[in-house]
């Protein structure tokens, strides 16, 4: 399902305090159960969101960035092909 149009995106800064504290929850490398619970109502997120943001936890260039754009489709005819057509139609 795809985001909402309005929605935000997660800042740098947020993602990051989200791992500080996860990372301070971690025993041996391994959650807790229920910490990312806690950690989406603390912070006002989603859990799914949270769950994403631990996985990027050793990509520090993942966590940092925001998120990619994606390229607009490929025009199917130029310009100079659009005039060409419309004047050939008339």
């Amino acid at each position: 399902m795809p985001r909402n149009p309005c929605q935000k995106d997660v800042p740098p800064q947020l993602k990051v305090a989200v791992v500080l504290y996860l990372a301070h929850r971690a025993v041996s490398g391994r959650l807790p159960r229920g910490s990312i619970v806690t950690a989406a109502s603390g912070f006002g997120l989603h859990r799914h969101t949270v769950s994403k943001v631990w996985r990027l936890q050793h990509n520090s260039a993942a966590l940092l960035q925001g998120r990619q754009q994606r390229p607009p489709p490929p025009r199917r005819l130029d310009d100079d092909e659009v005039v060409e057509r419309t004047l050939c139609q008339r």
